[in-house]
């Protein structure tokens, strides 16, 4: 169940069919008790939400391993992802493809511990004065990372982004991850704006409850979001160890 007590909230969703509607007005849609699908059905049912036509292929993100990860802890992981660590905020497909919408299911989970955050960065945007919104526009982030999971390389973006279906002026921040695995090192080009205290600025809002929705898993829950809307993170996951998920990442 839902547990944060943030202004940001997932719209809830009794099937997918109406998830599918909400997806279109909401970056965060959760659905509740679907501990029915395996593999073939999540894929099946997360192509839906893609708004290109074609095969699987050209609507569901595939990787060596297939269009479903397995995310669960892995004493013996070389990446932070599959860690007990916290994961810092960041958007999906940075050094790879970036898809429209993730979608998570939780297949097991052992209590408290591996909370996941979402939050929504357009509104963050408002915060800023109109003389420091029109500075962060100049604002480039280098991120670098050695490829020691599915992704890695180098990437420059902009920090503030269009939404490719809504329009809105969103922000494209990741924090530094400074893990011993697979560290993620991040160079801020800011030509009118102090870059420490920009960064520190971002994360400060990143995690703020007013834009931050802090998601409490039950096995079977199933959320759709937004990855041009949102970043997402992750709680360390303290004892739960038995936090088990599988994500489908929708183009």
């Amino acid at each position: 169940m839902p547990t944060s007590k943030a202004d940001f909230q997932p719209a809830m969703a009794a099937d997918f069919a109406q998830a599918r509607s909400l997806v279109q007005e909401h970056p965060l849609v959760l659905i509740q008790g679907r501990k029915d699908l395996d593999d073939h059905e999540l894929v099946r049912r997360a192509a839906l939400f893609s708004a290109r036509r074609g095969p699987l292929s050209a609507r569901i993100l595939h990787w060596s391993f297939g269009p479903v990860m397995q995310m669960h802890f892995d004493p013996d992981a070389k990446n932070y992802l599959f860690s007990a660590e916290a994961v810092p905020f960041h958007w999906d497909g940075a050094f790879h493809v970036e898809p429209r919408f993730l979608v998570f299911h939780c297949t097991a989970t052992g209590g408290r511990g591996g909370e996941t955050l979402f939050t929504s960065t357009a509104p963050i945007l408002k915060h800023f004065s109109p003389g420091a919104r029109a500075q962060l526009h100049a604002v480039r982030l280098r991120y670098k990372t050695e490829k020691k999971a599915h992704y890695g390389g180098q990437v420059s973006v902009p920090l503030v982004q269009e939404h490719p279906v809504t329009g809105a002026q969103v922000l494209r921040f990741a924090e530094r991850v400074t893990t011993r695995l697979n560290p993620v090192e991040l160079e801020i080009d800011s030509p009118f704006m102090d870059e420490r205290r920009l960064y520190e600025d971002l994360v400060g809002f990143s995690y703020d409850p007013r834009f931050c929705y802090e998601h409490a898993w039950s096995e079977g829950d199933v959320i759709i979001a937004d990855n041009h809307a949102l970043i997402h993170g992750r709680r360390a996951l303290l004892g739960n160890h038995r936090r088990r998920f599988k994500r489908v990442q929708v183009l």
